[in-house]
């Protein structure tokens, strides 16, 4: 190996180590975690017996539980929040697309962490 080679080694470790310790920084701070490549996906309805973060209810999480899943930031989660003020619970996890924001691309990233429960408890019914 020559020394060009034995750098960009030592940089590929150095960036792989930053993005761990990253992870696991953020993992602490907001006490959340995606689900990995043996975790069950969601269905549409909330088992709250399975991992709180699997299967957040859209109709009850808070900013900062919707900030937690990827593609969804302060901005997306204060319009998810005001929807749902101004409109009532989501029937569907599909029904976020009425969402400004919100489009087929972004609820395909989110879709296998959400579900929409709590409708029938939020309404009254």
């Amino acid at each position: 190996m020559n020394d060009r080679e034995k750098l960009a080694g030592a940089i590929l470790i150095i960036t792989v180590a930053a993005g761990i310790v990253t992870g696991m920084l953020g993992r602490e701070k907001t006490g959340r975690t995606l689900p990995g490549k043996n975790q069950k996906e969601t269905s549409d309805s909330c088992d709250q017996s399975r991992h709180q973060y699997i299967n957040l209810d859209i109709n009850t999480a808070t900013r900062e539980e919707l900030m937690a899943l990827p593609s969804i930031g302060p901005t997306r989660a204060g319009a998810i929040i005001d929807w749902r003020d101004r409109n009532g619970p989501f029937e569907e996890v599909e029904d976020l697309v009425q969402v400004k924001g919100i489009g087929n691309k972004t609820l395909a990233v989110i879709k296998k962490y959400i579900c929409a429960g709590g409708s029938d408890r939020l309404s009254g019914e």
